[in-house]
């Protein structure tokens, strides 16, 4: 999904020591053990668990990252494959990271791989 912007975690510690450790975020492919590496949330809830195996079905990693706005950062940076996130998650917290991942050529979508809708009726046409 993400390919890529900006500069992975190496070429912006070199740009910004002053930001190390954690410059960029974490970039878990450095550490994954395969791909496609996958960023999700902590949960119990099963139809998202499910949706992690299906996400890793031919193998991958599963990286834990917290908030919505980190997880849709981390595939629009290519430091993961994939995001997932939470059913707290709404729609105007993937709205403005949404235009990153399609900037990059990628799509974010809804667990069923559908276009999120962020308006169901467009605003009138303006008149002078």
């Amino acid at each position: 999904v993400g390919a890529g912007i900006g500069m992975d975690s190496k070429q912006c510690k070199a740009v910004h020591p002053e930001r190390a450790p954690s410059c960029c975020g974490p970039d878990f492919r450095e550490e994954a053990n395969g791909r496609p590496v996958l960023v999700a949330g902590d949960t119990r809830d099963p139809v998202l668990a499910a949706a992690y195996a299906s996400a890793l079905e031919a193998g991958g990693s599963q990286e834990q990252l917290g908030g919505t706005g980190q997880k849709i950062l981390a595939v629009a940076e290519d430091r993961a494959d994939i995001a997932i996130m939470n059913f707290k998650s709404n729609r105007w917290d993937t709205c403005a990271p949404e235009a990153l991942i399609r900037t990059v050529g990628g799509e974010l979508t809804d667990l069923f791989g559908e276009q999120i809708v962020y308006c169901t009726k467009p605003p009138p046409p303006a008149s002078h």
